[in-house]
């Protein structure tokens, strides 16, 4: 089994061309980025989730569903 790499949101918002961290919530809570893993009390992400969220835009802008 891979273990996937957690993302803290400052790393996620690295990952996505540098936006916030109020951003990264707001993605969260409008649904486009699924809940935080918690560890240790710090929220985090899969980067698998992160780049499955990037290429949905890439296919969007493309035109893809």
């Amino acid at each position: 089994m891979m273990v996937d790499e957690l993302l803290t949101f400052e790393e996620v918002g690295r990952t996505l061309s540098g936006i916030s961290e109020k951003s990264v919530r707001r993605l969260i809570a409008s649904g486009e980025l699924p809940q935080p893993l918690k560890v240790l009390s710090v929220p985090t992400l899969a980067k698998s989730d992160v780049l499955a969220y990037i290429e949905r835009l890439k296919a969007k802008r493309r035109g893809d569903k």
